[in-house]
């Protein structure tokens, strides 16, 4: 696993960082987003729409299925995420050489 920790779907992986002892600079996500001037009542909409198909078990079982991982954030821990992840990119700047 690329991820820093492990994953609850593969529960035997270790990361990739537990296996080589080195840190791991890789970061993939889907993230949707709504127009800051977007009308509350709409802006509301996709969330609460991703979140219900997130807890649909069948939404669930048909996406794990294809190997993917699902981890929804929202509000402060997704914009913490971003955060981590623009620090990250930062850190690397591997296109300023």
């Amino acid at each position: 696993m690329l991820n820093d920790s492990w994953v609850k779907s593969y529960p035997t992986v270790p990361t990739l960082k537990e296996i080589t002892g080195e840190e791991v600079i890789s970061y993939a996500a889907h993230c949707l987003c709504v127009a800051s001037d977007m009308p509350a009542d709409k802006r509301k909409t996709l969330p609460d729409a991703i979140i219900k198909a997130a807890n649909d078990p069948e939404y669930v079982m048909t996406y794990t299925k294809m190997g993917d991982v699902m981890d929804i954030r929202t509000g402060e821990k997704l914009d913490k995420l971003l955060r981590q992840a623009e620090a990250l990119a930062l850190s690397v700047a591997y296109w300023k050489d």
